[in-house]
């Protein structure tokens, strides 16, 4: 129903404005999501685990959008554009970053552009160079308040986390959920619990 409003193109301009939070998944072809992004303006939480692969429109439509949380592929962080006007950067303090393949220097690198960037999360199973990187977030992201590293089910604890008394009291290490739609859609619940951890490691 939704999408065949979309696609028909039969509502006013402004129809789509209502609509705030929007899940595009694997399963979306990228010129579909244009379409839904070119309609929905007003998105401010976004997941978008689409490839962008070598389109631009895409990236592009999400520059546009008023975005305060984004759950998206981590190589596609960086092909999202950042000159002025670029809106998405201007109240984003929340990055959900999905790895399927490893997590490149770029990706992490591009979280420290994020001016407004306060609550991150990352995939350990595929975070190389795992304590560095970790490191490098938590140095390179200013206004940093969490930085939650999911853990996945069949492996161990990474090893620098048990020296708990050298671990940023920002970090807070959780399992990696099985439903990642259903994650996203309870993500202000995940927040909330995370940032109650984090006033009890600072106590």
């Amino acid at each position: 129903m939704f999408l065949n409003l979309v696609q028909t193109n039969s509502k006013p301009v402004d129809f789509f404005t209502v609509v705030k939070k929007l899940c595009l998944t694997h399963a979306v072809h990228r010129d579909t999501a244009c379409g839904i992004l070119a309609a929905c303006t007003q998105v401010e939480s976004l997941a978008c685990w689409i490839d962008f692969g070598t389109a631009v429109e895409l990236p592009f439509l999400i520059s546009k959008l008023p975005l305060r949380q984004l759950s998206i592929g981590a190589p596609n962080l960086t092909k999202i554009p950042r000159a002025a006007p670029a809106a998405w950067l201007a109240g984003l303090t929340h990055v959900d970053l999905i790895s399927v393949a490893g997590y490149t220097a770029a990706s992490i690198s591009g979280l420290a552009r994020l001016p407004h960037l306060t609550h991150v999360c990352l995939d350990t199973y595929h975070l190389g160079g795992m304590e560095e990187n970790v490191a490098r977030v938590c140095a390179e992201c200013p206004l940093l308040q969490v930085l939650v590293l999911f853990e996945d089910w069949s492996s161990e604890s990474p090893a620098f986390l048990d020296h708990t008394d050298d671990i940023d009291s920002r970090i807070v290490v959780k399992q990696k959920p099985w439903d990642y739609v259903e994650h996203w859609r309870n993500s202000a619940e995940m927040w909330a619990t995370v940032e109650e951890t984090v006033e009890e490691q600072r106590a």
